[in-house]
């Protein structure tokens, strides 16, 4: 027998790669495992030892025994991790999210994914999986553009290490994160539809009060018919509604000709699916 180090593990393949003292590399399966019971002690940076076996496609690990009994736990990764397909390859799925992430942006592919990444930290997800890019059109006024699109499933992942610190327990909670920060963002979508018909009043109040100054001055040209209103009704006009502005705005400290809505709401990016 020789021994080597465990330096590649796809544990959803259940096959890997050893690096063996001799400085070859010796494919191995979980079915050359002596102890079978040994299956969660396998883990990249683990030491082995193991019969060798040279075939057509290059060498082979048979009988396979772990040294050493330490307990094994788990790596997360560094970023959130990408796939079109419904796994990572390498990663075990710890928690399947119910609940699918979106991000988008009109700039470019690149940017939507990473709007996509960033929407998944925040309910602490570290993959996405069953990834799908689509476009759609927007418009600010006359003018149209393309958004770029991802949608994908929120998973943690998280594969066997020897430096590893977490048990898969430390990792659970994806959908009750998900269920917290939907209702977060329920609410935000109520007060922004509060603060839109407040905005849609003031400004239909904004336009019964210009409208009321223009029935003003044409009712004083059909009364007074003379060039004195034209000249004193226009300022005046103009200066009693300045006063009125003003009055309003001290009163209520909200101005009378708001502009767009300061709030920013971003309440489309999760749902259930």
């Amino acid at each position: 027998m020789t021994k080597g180090t465990i330096s590649t593990f796809l544990p959803e393949k259940r096959y890997g790669f050893i690096k063996g003292e001799d400085g070859r590399d010796y494919y191995f399966s979980f079915g050359a495992l002596v102890d079978k019971g040994h299956i969660h002690g396998v883990a990249e940076g683990v030491c082995v030892e193991f019969d060798q076996k040279a075939t057509p496609k290059g060498y082979r690990a048979e009988r396979i025994s772990i040294i050493g009994n330490r307990a094994i736990y788990y790596a997360e990764p560094d970023e959130v991790l990408i796939s079109k397909g419904d796994s990572i390859k390498g990663w075990e799925i710890i928690e399947k999210g119910d609940w699918l992430i979106f991000g988008e942006s009109s700039v470019s592919p690149d940017v939507a994914k990473h709007n996509l990444a960033g929407f998944a930290k925040l309910i602490g997800a570290n993959a996405l999986i069953e990834s799908e890019y689509f476009k759609t059109t927007d418009n600010n006024g006359s003018y149209h553009f393309s958004v770029h699109n991802f949608r994908a499933r929120a998973v943690t992942i998280a594969r066997r290490d020897i430096n590893g610190v977490l048990s898969p327990p430390d990792m659970l909670g994806l959908n009750k994160n998900a269920e917290e920060a939907k209702g977060i963002l329920d609410n935000l979508n109520a007060q922004a539809r509060i603060k839109a018909e407040e905005i849609q009043q003031i400004n239909s109040f904004r336009t019964k009060v210009g409208w009321s100054c223009v029935f003003l001055l044409l009712a004083g040209l059909l009364l007074f018919g003379d060039i004195l209103w034209m000249l004193l009704g226009i300022p005046v006009s103009a200066v009693i509604f300045l006063i009125f502005v003003y009055l309003f705005e001290a009163v209520t400290d909200e101005p009378l000709f708001p502009n767009e809505p300061t709030y920013v709401y971003e309440g489309s990016w999760l749902r259930r699916g």
